[in-house]
């Protein structure tokens, strides 16, 4: 469980699993050496495709974003590959 996660309501603590704890700052922007200072990026990595994937909750955070933010700069790379397909449209 993570407790790093700001509180609803003052005074109580909102109790997180460690994947939406790490995700939650990753999809904030949050490199990850502010997210484990003092761990290397590959263990970082290493740790996180360890933990058990929170479907609904990644579904989720995804759907909020819009396909520009999601493909981001990869956009340019990826359209070419989409051909005639109603992907990227």
């Amino acid at each position: 469980m993570n407790f790093g996660q700001p509180p609803t309501q003052p005074g109580s603590f909102q109790i997180t699993s460690k994947f939406i704890g790490i995700y939650g700052k990753l999809l904030q922007g949050i490199p990850p050496s502010q997210i484990t200072p003092g761990h290397d990026q590959d263990r970082f990595f290493s740790d996180l495709l360890d933990l058990k994937v929170d479907k609904p909750y990644l579904d989720g955070e995804f759907h909020k974003l819009s396909r520009d933010a999601c493909l981001g700069r990869l956009k340019v790379r990826v359209k070419p590959l989409s051909f005639n397909s109603k992907i990227f449209e």
